[in-house]
């Protein structure tokens, strides 16, 4: 999905909020913290950093192969980037974000949130840590290869793809995988229920 302008740091707030006043003398693993509540709130930076808000959730993935990869696929694609900020978050912190921009109160492998149209690109953008984990054990890669994709898809999302409608769905996933394979990485997307041909 994609949204402009957002206020993830806003919105990732209120959920810590809502989590106090539900539980006001516990603490709780998956807390975000207030100084990781989103990918807005940091400092100015030229290129892709890869974050996670929950670091406990992420402590075995490596973000840095992540956002290597990233940004050898963004060179290829030809993405000029100002600034792109991946948030790594889990379940729970993903169907909040879902449900705030329109979608159901559930978890989805990606939200891309451009600042504006065009190039070079600024934007953040939200993985789900827990949705990789489940899909990459399916197909039979690491979560660091699906962090990837959804990261790219992201990207796509950036530049003007869009997987709404059933041809713009097939156009843009194999984008993704004609990148991937450009460098050197491999095709990944395959649909549910589908296979590689």
């Amino acid at each position: 999905m994609n949204f402009h302008a957002p206020c993830l740091n806003m919105i990732m707030s209120e959920l810590n909020d809502q989590r106090e006043m539900d539980e006001p003398d516990s603490s709780s693993d998956s807390e975000i913290p207030p100084e990781q509540s989103g990918p807005i709130d940091h400092e100015p930076f030229v290129g892709i950093e890869v974050v996670a808000s929950d670091t406990l959730a992420c402590e075995s993935v490596d973000l840095d192969w992540i956002r290597e990869w990233l940004q050898r696929a963004a060179e290829h694609q030809g993405s000029a980037i100002e600034r792109l900020s991946i948030r790594v978050y889990e379940n729970e912190a993903m169907a909040h974000l879902h449900e705030q921009f329109g979608g159901p109160a559930t978890p989805t492998d990606v939200l891309t949130f451009p600042m504006h149209d065009g190039t070079p690109i600024e934007a953040d953008i939200a993985i789900c840590i827990d949705v990789a984990r489940e899909k990459a054990a399916e197909q039979g890669h690491t979560v660091e290869r699906e962090l990837l994709l959804y990261a790219l898809h992201g990207l796509l999302h950036c530049v003007g793809f869009d997987d709404h409608a059933e041809s713009d769905y097939a156009t843009m996933h194999a984008e993704e995988d004609r990148i991937l394979e450009a460098i050197g990485i491999g095709a990944l997307f395959k649909p549910l229920g589908g296979d590689d041909s």
